[in-house]
């Protein structure tokens, strides 16, 4: 990898939307996810937005995540 504090990386597409995960390790040794879409623009240009969660609200991203995976769940079990 090329970026030395990105200790993991994953990335998807749909579309013109493209994804971008990264496990990082901050320069005070906290570990923080760092969320990137980026969109393809008509002219060929991207949009980019950002979002990082720290370590510390890691089980408030991911208890989130469950719950919408339920949900998704749910509703694909009544069609």
């Amino acid at each position: 990898m090329k970026n030395s504090n990105i200790l993991a990386s994953e990335n998807f597409s749909c579309g013109n939307k493209h994804y971008f995960l990264d496990f990082r390790i901050a320069k005070n040794n906290s570990n923080y996810i760092y969320i990137t879409r980026s969109d393809s623009q008509p002219d060929g240009t991207y949009t980019k937005q950002c979002v990082r969660v720290f370590e510390e609200d890691f089980h408030i991203l991911i208890g989130c995540m469950f719950r919408f995976s339920e949900v998704q769940l749910i509703m694909v079990n009544k069609m």
